[in-house]
């Protein structure tokens, strides 16, 4: 519980902190095991026990991954000893009717309504244990590359097992709009939750392929089929950093309304993707765009209404506006310092 409270508080470190200790109370209460129900035909105090503990598993699961995604460790609760076997009727949020609030979600037996989905977070522990396994320098190009194709392969077949209009989308277009326009408040933040969790960890599995090609010296030029896989992963990357700082500007009210400590992680990770590649690119005219579209999201988050936000929000904000803001002034510096060189390069004045 006060683990929870921190994380709605905003305040992930003292949250992570304490993760390992309702980890292993959480296995102490033998959590980790799914315990079928008696059979007597009757709901026992035995089952409702199980199930709440169950429940708090899946809870402790779901921050698990959270938490090792954010901070860079491995999680603490697997497949390995953990039975991931889904509760009853988990995903019915889904299947709820357009505008059906919060509590109505919730039923009047003791099921939990998750704020995740629970099959997005079992691909997320194969994420962070891939991302660990970076730090591994003995790990081949090879590996790595094809854990990155199982990991868009896996996350492609999740998201085409939500239903569609939940399913989170490529790219935004105002013919196929991301929200139903009937939904409820609740069923609106959990698609753009959704969305941001797709476009987040798509983002993260195609960054490592820069870890590729490291064997090879700086004279060196990568080899032509290393060369399209890297090429090839980074557009997914960029598109993706793209779709998440505009949704972002689309739909701040919605998200301003949320948990902003629990969503803040998204424009900091999509912000390095388009400004790593601006330094790389700064002469492509699409570099200039993206500087113009990190320049956008500064400014939102600079105008953001702080009235109804905790003091962990407001210091959040102000953070993640600086650092937009100091990413928009060296990109600017970088494009500016390219068209310098190639007006010297081409006997051009400047």
């Amino acid at each position: 519980m006060l683990q929870i409270y921190h994380l709605l508080s905003g305040q992930w470190g003292a949250a992570a902190e304490l993760h390992p200790y309702a980890c292993r109370a959480i296995y102490d209460l033998r959590g980790h095991i799914a315990h079928p129900p008696i059979p007597t035909g009757s709901d026992s105090a035995v089952d409702r026990r199980h199930r709440h503990i169950r429940n708090l598993f899946w809870l402790c699961y779901i921050l698990d991954k959270d938490i090792a995604l954010r901070y860079g460790r491995p999680p603490c609760l697997t497949r390995d000893y953990c039975d991931l076997t889904l509760p009853h009727d988990w995903a019915r949020v889904y299947n709820a009717p357009a505008r059906t609030t919060q509590d109505e979600m919730v039923s009047h037996d003791d099921a939990v309504c998750f704020s995740q989905d629970l099959c997005l977070s079992q691909i997320k522990e194969t994420i962070c244990l891939f991302l660990c396994s970076l730090d591994n320098s003995k790990l081949s190009d090879a590996a790595i590359l094809g854990q990155v194709r199982q990991l868009d392969g896996d996350i492609e077949t999740w998201r085409l097992s939500i239903p569609m209009d939940y399913r989170p989308k490529w790219s935004l277009s105002s013919e196929k709009p991301l929200i139903h326009p009937d939904m409820s408040f609740v069923q609106r933040t959990r698609c753009l939750n959704l969305q941001l969790e797709y476009k987040y960890l798509t983002t993260v599995i195609h960054t490592a392929v820069r870890r590729c090609g490291a064997t090879y010296t700086v004279d060196e030029s990568l080899p032509d089929d290393l060369h399209n896989v890297y090429h090839s992963s980074s557009d997914i990357s960029l598109e993706a950093s793209r779709t998440t700082l505009q949704i972002f500007k689309l739909h701040m009210d919605i998200l301003q309304e949320d948990m902003f400590g629990h969503i803040a992680i998204y424009p900091p990770i999509a912000a390095m993707a388009l400004f790593m590649n601006l330094l790389l690119h700064p002469s492509d005219q699409r570099a200039r765009n993206d500087l113009d579209l990190l320049a956008g999201c500064a400014t939102l988050f600079q105008d953001m209404a702080m009235e109804d936000l905790t003091n962990d929000d407001m210091d959040c904000i102000q953070e993640l506006n600086r650092f937009v803001s100091e990413l928009v002034r060296l990109g600017n510096s970088a494009i500016w310092k390219a068209k310098r060189e190639r007006k010297s390069t081409t006997g051009i004045s400047s």
